[in-house]
């Protein structure tokens, strides 16, 4: 196993209670019916664990956006100190998309907007750090750039 594929398995290994969740009702709000046909074609929908065990990126740190319903939305690794794109996986309409954000690991840990053929996604970081440690969780949004969905509430987690 090389080290992108270890770095990756260990994200994927701190994001398994989030990411076996199932997908909840249609309280969720990844979920709700949108006021417009175009916010339909831009529903973000939760990874599952195959998606995430399968992205293939690369990257020395990951960080991941998890809804406050435990639903793994976004996963992204980069290099630190890099010019080189973080890699990223998101879901629109039940479809894979891989996104890029300038400034490897560090330019995603205050938030970063993700872009890709299947267009974009924004992490917008709204408070400080939750907990203590190496790695602690921040509260954040992620929304659709060019969507009607509203931007969904979760926790924004970077790190080993």
């Amino acid at each position: 196993m090389n080290v992108t594929n270890a770095c990756l398995a260990s994200a994927v290994a701190a994001l398994t209670l989030a990411a076996c969740s199932q997908e909840r009702d249609s309280n969720n709000p990844e979920r709700q019916d949108s006021r417009s046909s175009s916010a339909q074609e831009h529903r973000l929908t939760p990874l599952s664990q195959d998606d995430m065990s399968n992205a293939e990126l690369v990257g020395e740190l990951s960080c991941a956006f998890t809804s406050d319903n435990e639903s793994v939305l976004l996963i992204a690794m980069g290099v630190v100190a890099s010019t080189s794109p973080a890699e990223g996986l998101i879901k629109l309409n039940n479809e894979l998309y891989h996104v890029g954000a300038p400034g490897g690991f560090d330019g995603m840990l205050r938030g970063t907007t993700f872009e890709g053929d299947g267009g974009a996604v924004e992490v917008s970081i709204t408070g400080e750090p939750q907990g203590s440690g190496e790695s602690p969780p921040s509260p954040a949004e992620l929304m659709v750039v060019g969507s009607d969905q509203s931007a969904i509430k979760g926790q924004w987690t970077c790190g080993p």
